[in-house]
């Protein structure tokens, strides 16, 4: 009773029944065509085609823009050295000076 086995009984045998292959399978093996399994698989893929074919249309888009952009400098090149300026603000400081040179020699 606790849990212990107290007498072993042999069952009758029962008849073991082979099993047989479910027609079905027997019908698929050998009717299996390669050639309708491609047809289906390309069938059930059409759908996805136009948006695989409009994604690489949109890829190839987007590539030539970029392109386009990467070609193109970041900024304008700076062609104005700045020379200029500094010589015209050199020579107002020059001319400056000169007056005031002028008008000390002329208080004199």
């Amino acid at each position: 009773m606790n849990g212990e086995i107290t007498a072993i009984e042999d069952a009758p045998a029962a008849e073991v029944v082979a099993p047989e292959a479910a027609p079905s399978e027997t019908a698929m093996t050998e009717t299996f065509d390669a050639e309708e399994l491609l047809t289906q698989i390309a069938a059930l893929l059409a759908p996805y085609q136009e948006s695989v074919t409009s994604l690489q249309n949109s890829f190839e888009s987007i590539s030539e823009r970029f392109n386009k952009i990467a070609d193109e400098p970041g900024a304008a090149p700076v062609r104005n050295t700045f020379a200029a300026e500094a010589a015209t603000k050199k020579s107002i400081a020059d001319n400056r000076i000169e007056a005031l040179i002028a008008l000390r020699k002329g208080k004199k």
